[in-house]
């Protein structure tokens, strides 16, 4: 299992992608990836190519194996906003995306990086993992 906050759930994907794209063995050891407040629908600031490009790449991929969760910190998470936190159910069959105001135990929005310590988000993430 991954864990990715903020870029670095688009790092994982990236890794995900590349491992899908070769023959190498560890490709089945990865089984889910879960991230918080990570941008998968768009940069949050388009600083430069190689970012957009590698979303370019991130957007072809596609997975039908693993789970993936996205939970962002909704309107209290002024870095990314909440709709940029989406997977694609087209390209990622076993994904779901939520809002922390979603969680029954959190009912609340949380800022970018109280997402991360926040137990009322931890510990349902972790129970159902």
């Amino acid at each position: 299992v991954l864990f990715g906050h903020s870029m670095g759930g688009i790092v994982s994907r990236a890794f995900l992608e590349r491992l899908d794209s070769s023959e190498h063995q560890m490709r089945s050891d990865v089984v889910a990836l879960f991230t918080l407040s990570t941008p998968h629908v768009a940069p949050v600031v388009g600083a430069d190519l190689l970012t957009f490009r590698l979303y370019k790449a991130l957007d072809a991929h596609t997975d039908s194996e693993r789970a993936y969760l996205s939970i962002g910190g909704g309107y209290r998470d002024p870095l990314v906003r909440g709709e940029l936190t989406s997977l694609d159910r087209k390209r990622y069959f076993r994904a779901a995306s939520a809002l922390t105001s979603s969680i029954p135990e959190v009912d609340m929005s949380v800022d970018h990086l109280a997402v991360l310590w926040c137990n009322e988000v931890a510990k349902p993430i972790a129970k159902e993992i």
